[in-house]
């Protein structure tokens, strides 16, 4: 079969590799889609894993159950489902603790196992959660996965919440604030032009991003009941949570800046290994301000499935561009260039396979 391979670093190729055949407590999956985002341009930046050969990526995946392996039976052939790419020991002390996503033991597909840029995927079948969503809208489970653990993470379920970056995460981490109880502001979904002159001191939800583009494809989508607004435009205030999903040290820094006393601040963005950010710690402990992390997923895919079975706004607008399995290299190079917001890879079957 055709796969996308990561050969080092900055360098793939489309090459044919090995069937893959699933083990027991594994399915075998025809790949519908497959999404990007900022964690496989780190993976194509770096190589992949050290001395782990060449890495076919892609971690937010769609796909239909072509065979099941020995001990599957709660799924079945025909299928579609939503990979939740997060395998755990399920032994250590981490996992044992709730927390599998930080687990020292863990893999994932597409960054330390086969991904989904191949025609077809083998993953453990626990890892699977069926869906009726078309494949274009169900890729956005996992990253949505993602920002619903952050909101997890934050803790909070109401009050003014300011998130920076209007990408891809930024919006889906909107779209779950929003899904919080009594943390929308339904009344400033029709603001004209997304205005920010009455925003301060109202609650609700503020998207923010540098990008003027970013910020019109916000506004256009339409997927949350929230503020959209340039940065320079941004109110001089302070917001209860404060979220970066932009991933730069200049948001970092602005972020840290803008949390209320008593606030939260959210990094959900990922920044480069060794970046560092100045802040001024008395605030931190002048305010009480609680910094926090989120990384990955924690058992939040079936609700980010579920989410979006119910919820058509979630997502809405976000896959701006679709590509076949042999224009990856080309998809890589514009979502570097931060062209367009979500880049989908939809893997063209050149053979039939029986479901039955």
């Amino acid at each position: 079969m055709r796969a996308l391979l990561i050969t080092g670093p900055g360098r793939t190729e489309l090459a044919e590799v090995p069937e893959p055949v699933p083990a027991a407590g594994e399915v075998l999956l025809a790949v519908e889609a497959t999404g990007l985002c900022g964690t496989d341009l780190h993976l194509v930046h770096d190589g992949g894993p050290e001395s782990a050969g060449p890495l076919i990526p892609g971690h937010e995946v769609v796909g239909t159950l072509l065979e099941l392996g020995s001990g599957v039976d709660d799924l079945r052939p025909g299928q579609r489902v939503c990979v939740d790419p997060l395998l755990a020991c399920g032994s250590c002390r981490l996992c044992r603790a709730g927390r599998r996503n930080l687990c020292t033991r863990r893999s994932a597909v597409g960054i330390t196992r086969p991904g989904g840029m191949a025609e077809r995927l083998a993953v453990p079948a626990a890892a699977c959660w069926p869906t009726t969503l078309p494949p274009e809208r169900a890729v956005l489970a996992e990253p949505l996965a993602c920002a619903l653990h952050g909101v997890d993470r934050a803790g909070v379920r109401t009050g003014p919440a300011l998130v920076l970056g209007a990408g891809a995460m930024g919006r889906l981490v909107a779209a779950a604030l929003t899904a919080r109880d009594g943390a929308g502001d339904p009344d400033r979904a029709d603001a004209p032009d997304g205005a920010v002159r009455d925003v301060t001191d109202r609650p609700g939800i503020t998207v923010a991003d540098i990008s003027a583009e970013r910020v019109a494809q916000a506004r256009d989508g339409g997927a949350t009941a929230c503020l959209v607004a340039e940065l320079p435009e941004l109110p001089v205030r302070r917001w209860d949570l404060v979220v970066d999903a932009a991933g730069s040290a200049d948001t970092v820094a602005l972020g840290l800046a803008r949390v209320s006393r008593g606030g939260i601040y959210l990094q959900i963005g990922v920044l480069p290994r060794g970046a560092t950010v100045p802040f001024t710690p008395f605030d931190i402990y002048d305010n009480e301000i609680v910094v926090t992390g989120s990384r990955s997923v924690l058992c939040t895919v079936d609700r980010a499935v579920a989410l979006l079975e119910r919820d058509e706004r979630v997502g809405r607008g976000l896959v701006t561009h679709r590509h076949r399995l042999e224009d990856a290299a080309t998809a890589f190079e514009q979502l570097a260039a931060h062209v367009g917001v979500k880049h989908v890879i939809g893997a063209a079957q050149r053979e039939e396979r029986s479901c039955a």
